[in-house]
């Protein structure tokens, strides 16, 4: 049952606070009133969504106030109770954004949050969704005669839709559309297993089979053969290539030996030219005089080095001489007076004589001189020639040393000699034993056989290659036609396999359509069972006795029993309270049997097309019967006749448009009251 509902800032609802109880509650005012915004506030705190909403013909911008203020923002709450729990739920939204905010909500317990969760938490405490709810609760506007509204023959798919049926339809036309492919498949399989026993002969298999174990021995055959000779070649090759090596040794060992004799009859001619040439004795006696004279002319050298040096003093000497001699008669020359060395009295006759004795002195000193020079010009020139004579000397000496090495090397290359003609003797005999090992006949021999063996592997090598390239296309051919027979068994298992699908599909597909009407035929068995009950309440007269769903030409009908025991489609019967009943009935028994646990009713302008009698008369019905079968009625109306209807709570909604006013809501009577 819902207790309580709010509205703020939802269409024109400044801030609406609604209280409801069991029975039949009333919403009464002019159209534009905001009446049926109530119903759509609560189907969105509920569900989150709403017909109009779902349908598209609004947004949730639009149900935000525009006038008389432009809002931001709108906020539904409505309180309910279930099996005792008094629940909350909460949802606001904001222009442009969407649902900003939604929450559900125990007593003061903070069941859950967000749009998709508060929905699941609302669907599972009340256990109906919402298309379940827009369809047997929620009569839109003016549309409690909804299910006479739809043309005939679209009944049953508008209930089977309600009732989920239609998903069995769904399920079994495309078991029907799995069927038809699965039996093309089948036709497809068994028309390439025609194509392939047409095209085909699988008994081929066994005598290509046969064939190949056949070249196959062949193959190994040539093989074995072809290894056979190929190992007497290969000792054929060895031998003659042993016989070739010893040959191209025979040819070195002539060739070491023409070079061996060449150098020993070169070194034999060295070693006599020396001999011939060289006598040891002469040359070391010869040595040995140069050597003597050598140091005789080196020690005369040594002796003018040594009188150079002495005149080179004495000539420095004489030089230092006559600078003191000359610096003397420089420095008497200003002298006047006193001597400057011995501070006595200078007379100039004094001072001349000193003075011409001192150049006497420089005189004698630069012929000293003079002589020196020359002396020592001519202990240069000597020196010079015995330093030459010097050189000349070491060069023989040097000479003769060289000739003294080739006469010591002598014995070195006489021995040399000894060991190269005992080489060449050792080479020789080498000659000698390869000689009697090269057999020119068994050569030519082993040559011609080479020849012949070398042709036979080659011919086995082609007729093994031969061989082995049709072994491949013979295996090729086998794995081919295998596969192929693969496939052709493959096909006919999936045929026999395919074959057992299509035949459960057919029985699946059976399945479905016998459910579908064992579901229609149960829930029309118990909407006809709960409608009946009620009926004798709803309707207490006996020209009509009954009411039923009936289906008839694959669509169901509104049918009323006349007292005559005739049914009559409900289409076809004039009064508007019969019929306005008949469809009350039939909407409370959508209700109570595709939601028991929610036994509620929600009633838009009701009174859409109904006289004044059968407006009364619904009123009645409301106040007096409807109360038996349902807990909660909503009833949204502009005619002020249901006002009678009420046992719950009455409000009038008012609102001045033309002002652009919000909704004004005025409780007119309450179940207290």
């Amino acid at each position: 049952m819902i207790k309580k509902v709010r509205l703020k800032g939802w269409r024109s609802h400044w801030d609406s606070e609604f209280k409801f109880a069991k029975g039949t509650n009333a919403l009464i005012g002019v159209m534009g009133a905001g009446k049926t915004s109530l119903l759509d506030a609560i189907c969105f705190a509920l569900f989150g969504t709403f017909p109009s909403l779902q349908g598209r013909k609004l947004t949730l911008d639009d149900v935000i106030m525009n006038r008389p203020q432009r809002r931001e923002r709108g906020e539904v709450e409505v309180t309910f109770e279930v099996d005792g729990n008094v629940y909350t739920v909460k949802r606001i939204i904001e222009r442009g954004k969407g649902t900003t905010k939604a929450e559900i909500r125990k007593g003061d317990t903070l069941l859950d949050t967000g749009s998709t969760r508060t929905t699941e938490q609302v669907e599972k405490i009340l256990k109906i969704n919402y298309d379940l709810f827009s369809r047997a609760i929620y009569s839109e506007q003016n549309e409690l005669d909804y299910f006479l509204t739809i043309p005939k023959g679209q009944r049953m798919k508008k209930i089977d839709s309600l009732l989920k049926i239609d998903k069995f339809e769904k399920a079994r036309a495309s078991t029907a559309t799995l069927a038809n492919r699965v039996r093309d498949n089948i036709k497809d399989k068994k028309k390439l297993i025609e194509e392939m026993e047409e095209k085909e002969d699988f008994t081929k298999i066994e005598g290509i089979k046969k064939e190949i174990e056949e070249i196959k021995k062949e193959y190994t055959q040539l093989i074995e053969e072809r290894e056979r000779l190929e190992k007497k070649k290969n000792e054929c090759e060895n031998e003659l290539k042993g016989m070739k090596n010893t040959v191209n040794e025979l040819k070195e060992l002539e060739r070491e030996k023409n070079i061996l004799s060449g150098t020993i009859k070169h070194l034999t001619e060295e070693v006599n030219t020396i001999k011939e040439k060289f006598n040891e004795d002469e040359i070391r006696k010869r040595i040995s005089e140069l050597g003597e004279k050598l140091e005789s002319k080196e020690s005369e050298i040594e002796e003018i080095e040594k009188r150079l040096k002495e005149t080179l003093s004495r000539e420095s000497r004489c030089k230092l001489f006559i600078e003191q001699l000359v610096e003397r008669i420089e420095n008497l020359k200003p002298v006047d007076g006193k001597c400057p060395v011995c501070n006595r009295e200078l007379t100039p006759e004094h001072k001349e004589k000193i003075i011409e004795e001192s150049k006497n002195e420089i005189k004698k000193c630069e012929e000293e001189l003079k002589k020196i020079k020359n002396k020592t010009k001519e202990l240069e020139e000597r020196k010079l020639i015995l330093k030459k004579d010097s050189e000349e000397i070491k060069k023989s000496i040097n000479r003769l040393e060289v000739e003294i090495k080739r006469v010591e090397e002598l014995a070195e290359k006489e021995k040399k000699l000894e060991e190269l003609m005992k080489k060449r003797e050792e080479i020789e005999k080498k000659v000698k034993e390869r000689k009697g090992k090269v057999d020119e006949e068994r050569i030519e021999k082993l040559q011609k056989e080479l020849q012949e063996l070398s042709a036979l592997c080659s011919e086995l090598r082609v007729k093994a290659e031969n061989s082995e390239r049709i072994l491949k296309e013979r295996e090729e051919q086998l794995k081919e036609l295998e596969e192929r027979k693969k496939v052709f068994e493959t096909y006919k298992k999936q045929i026999k396999k395919m074959e057992k699908i299509l035949e459960n599909l057919k029985k699946l597909e059976r399945a479905l359509k016998e459910t579908q009407i064992t579901l229609r035929k149960e829930f029309v068995d118990t909407v006809n069972f709960t409608m009946s009950s009620i009926w004798e309440y709803l309707y207490p007269y006996q020209d009509l006795t009954d009411i039923r769903l009936s289906i008839k030409e694959g669509d169901y009908i509104l049918e009323l029993k006349d007292s005559e025991g005739n049914w009559v489609p409900v289409e076809g019967i004039a009064s508007g309270g019969e019929r306005t009943t008949a469809c009350l009935a039939l909407r409370i028994a959508f209700a109570l049997v595709l939601a028991p646990n929610l036994r509620w009713l929600v009633l838009d302008e009701p009174t859409h097309n109904l006289d004044s009698q059968a407006v009364e008369y619904l009123a009645d019905v409301l106040r007096t019967k409807v109360g038996e079968f349902v807990d909660q009625v909503f009833l949204i109306t502009h005619d002020e006749k249901l006002e009678n209807a009420v046992t719950g709570y009455l409000y009038r909604l008012e609102r001045k448009r033309e002002k652009n006013e919000p909704t004004q809501v005025v409780l007119v009577t309450s179940p207290e009251d």
